[in-house]
This record gives structure tokens, sequence and C-alpha cells, in this order.
């Protein structure tokens, strides 16, 4: 026989290494995924600068948004629930007496008995009991984390929804400015008999067109500012945020993001309904085996002045009712369950293609728009305002190259918002961010 040879078996051996370290690997990774996304010190003293960044939008909304902390304390509430579930039934105290007369000396020919009674749960009832409490106070756990991430999603979406219409006022006093220098230019060439008087009036129009760009974009950025300061009930509305995640980070490979799918929204929400089905499902079985119950007692007898002790023993006889109903509607439901989330897994793969090639194209177009379109757009708008200002074209031309310009700034603009969007939805949908995967 062959002898193996050393190295052949040295990879071997580091391969099966590696194998079998891959699935405590991932699962430390999806283990991450509906965690807290806020910062974890909540100290906000510090943020009292006029210009916010996403980490101090954070901090704010998670100190002072009220969801967050109502959702707190629901997962306590649930908790205490499970100590509830925990708690064994109550003994019985029940007291007879028999032959009792109506007159004070009814009491001397009466028998009375006192019997002390308990259910004893013997096929393990309060530790299924306890299951079903800890499954539900698991989802309702799930549940106010998924809410707690709705909520930083939120905040960065309204974030994001400043920081662009705050670009959007900076491009439109910018495309004011350059109808301002193209009307003053044209002033000084109709004094000098270069250009016709229609083309100031063109000029002057432009400006204010521009101009009124620049009131509707002031009031955008106050209702988002509004918008954003709701979120941890600010007082302050002459804030400004800043950019602190530049757009155009590597985006994720897909089977990468897909490993995050049996954790993400949908398919969760179906595993604890599955999860609380089935607890049902062994709760409703174990409670269709009879629940004896032990009882002792006394009884005194005032016509003989004797005394006996009881001891007694009683056992349900589940000769109808063997919760038989119940059991096969959750075997049904157990099933029904199972399918749901199955075709969740699916239609989440399917969603994540679809976003993953939305966030890609989004991404290649704006790197085209900023790196190509947009310094060619602004390398012929200054070609054509020199050529104008020697009177080598018409106005017209000069106008339609301001436009174009304005048009690329406002479309890049438009496209940092709408990848930011594409990327907070796939973070919605898997529940991490991400810069994460991203950096591991």
């Amino acid at each position: 026989m062959k002898k193996p040879n050393l190295n052949q078996t040295t990879v071997l051996l580091c391969m099966s290494i590696l194998l079998a370290a891959l699935p405590a690997a991932q699962s430390q990774e999806l283990e991450k995924q509906w965690k807290d996304p806020f910062p974890s010190r909540m100290d906000t003293s510090t943020v009292n600068s006029d210009s916010l960044t996403l980490d101090m939008v954070l901090r704010l909304v998670a100190q002072g948004n009220s969801s967050l902390r109502a959702n707190r304390m629901q997962r306590e509430a649930a908790h205490g629930l499970v100590r509830q579930a925990n708690l064994r039934p109550n003994p019985e105290l029940e007291f007879e007496a028999e032959d009792v007369g109506g007159d004070l000396t009814g009491f001397r020919e009466s028998e009375m008995t006192i019997v002390l009674s308990q259910e004893l749960e013997l096929w393990g009832q309060r530790r299924t009991r306890r299951k079903v409490a800890l499954g539900d106070a698991e989802r309702v756990e799930w549940e106010t984390r998924v809410e707690d991430f709705d909520t930083y999603v939120e905040a960065k979406l309204r974030f994001y929804a400043l920081l662009h219409a705050q670009k959007k006022l900076e491009l439109a006093e910018e495309a004011a400015r350059l109808a301002f220098e193209v009307a003053e230019a044209t002033g000084i060439r109709v004094q000098k008999g270069a250009a016709l008087h229609s083309e100031l009036l063109l000029g002057q129009l432009g400006f204010e067109r521009a101009r009124a760009e620049v009131m509707l974009a002031e009031t955008e950025v106050g209702n988002a500012r509004r918008n954003l300061a709701g979120l941890w009930r600010g007082g302050r509305k002459d804030f400004k945020v800043v950019e602190s995640d530049p757009v155009g980070a590597t985006l994720p490979d897909l089977t990468i993001l897909k490993s995050y799918l049996p954790e993400s929204r949908e398919v969760v929400g179906w595993s604890f309904e599955e999860a609380n089905v089935n607890a049902q499902l062994n709760l409703e079985k174990t409670n269709r085996l009879p629940t004896p119950t032990l009882s002792g007692g006394y009884k005194r007898s005032e016509v003989d002045r004797t005394n006996t002790y009881l001891v007694g023993l009683g056992i349900p006889l589940p000769l109808f009712n063997r919760n038989q109903g119940a059991i096969s509607s959750l075997r049904l439901q157990s099933e029904a369950v199972k399918s749901a989330r199955e075709q969740a897994l699916v239609n989440t793969e399917v969603e994540l293609e679809a976003a993953h090639q939305r966030l890609s194209t989004l991404l290649s177009s704006r790197a085209s728009l900023e790196n190509l379109i947009l310094p060619k757009a602004e390398e012929a708008y200054q070609s054509l305002k020199r050529a104008y200002e020697l009177g080598r074209i018409p106005y017209a031309t000069l106008l339609e190259g301001e436009r174009s310009l304005i048009e690329v700034r406002f479309e890049l603009n438009d496209l940092d918002l709408a990848t930011r969007q594409e990327i907070v939805a796939l973070e919605r949908l898997l529940g991490i961010d991400l810069r994460y995967i991203t950096n591991n």
C-alpha cells in the first residue's frame, strides 16, 4: 500500500480545519445583522456644532427618539412574561362544612373538611410553556430591533435628503451667479453695440428664473431640516449637515450579499412565526396528557369528636378531548409557514439581485458623470464664455452651454441621492450596514 505524502497530508488537514471553521465564521458574520446600529456612546454634550455629521445625527436620534425608548420597554416587558410562564400553578385550599343546623348550636353535629390540592405538571407542561414565552420574547426582541433599524435607516435617508437639498441650494446659487455674470456681460456688449437688446432681456430673464430656483431650494432645505430634527425632537432649525461618507464606495460582491439572505427581514420574520407555531404545537401535545391533582386534608366530626386525615389523587380521563383539533390545525399552520418562509427567501433573493443591479448601474453612471461628462461640460462652458465675450458666437450658444453645465451638476447631485437611497434600501433588506460588509 502506497504511503501518503507528508505534504499532501498537511494540505488536506489544513483544508479540513478551514472548512470546519467556515460555518462558524459565517455565523459570526450573520450575528452582526439586526444589531443596534446606533453609536454605543450616547453622549451628546459635544454635539453643539452647527454642522452635523451622520454620526452626530445618529447619536442625537439614539438619545432623543421616543420610539427607541418605547422599544426598549417592550423588550423588558416581554421578558416579564417569561418569568410568569415559569411559575407553577397555585395550590387550592377548600373548606366544607356538612350537617350545619340553623341555630347557634348547629355546628355541634356538623362535619368540617379542609383540603389542600395541587396540580402536578409531570409531563413538562411548565417547561414547554416557558419555551413558548421565550419564543414570544425573542420575536418581540427581533421585531423591536427591526423597528430600531428602521429608525436608523430613516435617519440616514433624512440626513441624505437634507444633504441633497443643501447641495441643490448651492448649485442654484451658483447657477444664479452664472446667470448674473452672463447678464452683466451681455449688458456691456449691448452698450458697445455688439449685442442686441433682446439678448440682455433674455439674460435678465434667466437671472430671475435662477433666483426663483434659489428660493425654492431654500424652502426645500428648511423642510428637510425640520424632518431630520423631528427624529430627535430637536428645537434648533438652523443647523446644516456635512458629508462624512462620500459616494462611490466599493459595492460588495453579490455572492457575499447573498450569504446574508437567511437573516434578511422577511425570512427571519417567517422563521420566528414558524418557531412560534411549533412551540404552540408542542404545548398542545403536552396539554393533552392528563395532569394529576394531589390533595390532602383534615376532616373532623363534631358528633363523635373524631378526626380523620384525607389523601386524594385526581386524574382527568382524556376520553373525548385530546386536543385533536388544535394539534391538527397547528401542524397545518407549521407546514404553511415553512412554505411561506421558503418563498420569502426566493423573493428576497430576487429583490437583492435587482437592487444590486440598480446600485451597480447608479455607481457606474455617477462615475462617468463625475469623471468624464462634468469636466468636459465645465471646459466647454468656459470656452463658450470666452468666445461670446469676444463676439465669436451668439448668445443662444452660450445660453445652451450654461444650461448644459447646470443640468450636469444637478444630475450628479440627484445621482448621489439615488445611490445613497439604494444603498440604504439594501441595508434595510439585510439589516446590516454595507460599510461593515465592505470593510470586512
